[in-house]
């Protein structure tokens, strides 16, 4: 953290410096879409699938020179992903209600998670613009960006998951709607997640055309990754069934995929098209 910012305060350094002489100033603002998933192993416990997100953006872009220069701002970004898990999770020397041993067994089947994300995301970019033909020219930018956790939300869609016992002694497996023997099908669950803040890269490619002297209008695509992930891991299971004593079976929790044992690290990116305003605060 402390490298970025010696890193932003040199590039504001270096913009006020060059600013005493040539004076180009832009406020910018702008949407983009695209496939804004989320990039984690489920370890051989089911799949997962990226979706659809968007972005909001306003920034601020100064020119050293008519082709050089710095971009930082501020974006809301949306990230969405899912999963869908299909195994057995048991837990051996469970304890039933008469005080015997058994393993509990939770079969995952095909239940599906759906993880909504968002952050505001601080971009600092530098700027690279190339005339094309009149009014048209081509920018290319490439940076990083420090994440910041908004709210972080999960929710099973479809599937469900059952719970059995199986006794080894008398090598039989229980199982059915047997809620006093705390064996039972659930689909229905939903929670929060607590990530922490992610530093990435990024890069974009945009057209811009000169409607006048102030104001171009933007088009072009963007991606971005980032380097460090949301979570630190976690041995804790999937589901926790509350099942090692006797008088238990009341403190049952559905985890969530990511503060879940199933995967270790979970890394936002996104690549999508974006359209937007530039316009000139300055003029000569």
């Amino acid at each position: 953290m402390k490298k970025i910012i010696i890193i932003t305060l040199i590039l504001m350094f270096a913009s006020n410096l060059y600013s005493q002489s040539v004076k180009q100033d832009f406020l910018t603002f702008g949407f983009g879409a695209g496939v804004h998933g989320l990039s984690y192993n489920l370890n051989g416990y089911g799949d997962k699938k990226s979706n659809m997100g968007y972005k909001f953006q306003i920034g601020y872009k100064h020119l050293f020179t008519p082709k050089i220069g710095i971009a930082t701002g501020l974006e809301f970004v949306n990230y969405n992903s899912s999963a869908t898990t299909n195994f057995v999770q048991p837990i051996e020397r469970a304890v039933d209600e008469d005080n015997k041993n058994y393993t509990h067994r939770t079969y995952f089947n095909d239940l599906e998670e759906n993880q909504k994300i968002n952050q505001l995301a601080i971009p600092v970019e530098i700027v690279y613009v190339v005339d094309l033909v009149s009014k048209l020219s081509l920018q290319i930018d490439a940076g990083f960006y420090v994440g910041i956790p908004v709210s972080n939300t999960f929710k099973t869609a479809s599937g469900n998951l059952e719970t059995r016992r199986f006794y080894y002694e008398q090598n039989l497996e229980i199982y059915g709607d047997y809620s006093q023997h705390h064996l039972y099908t659930k689909s229905d669950f939903k929670g929060e997640y607590d990530f922490k803040p992610t530093f990435g890269g990024l890069f974009g490619t945009q057209f811009l055309y000169s409607v006048d002297e102030r104001l171009k209008l933007c088009a072009g695509f963007y991606g971005s990754l980032s380097f460090s992930s949301l979570v630190n891991g976690t041995d804790a299971l999937l589901y926790n069934p509350d099942c090692m004593a006797r008088d238990a079976y009341s403190d049952t929790k559905y985890n969530g995929v990511f503060n879940s044992n199933l995967t270790k690290k979970v890394n936002p990116f996104a690549v999508g098209f974006y359209i937007g305003l530039c316009y000139r605060i300055n003029m000569p």
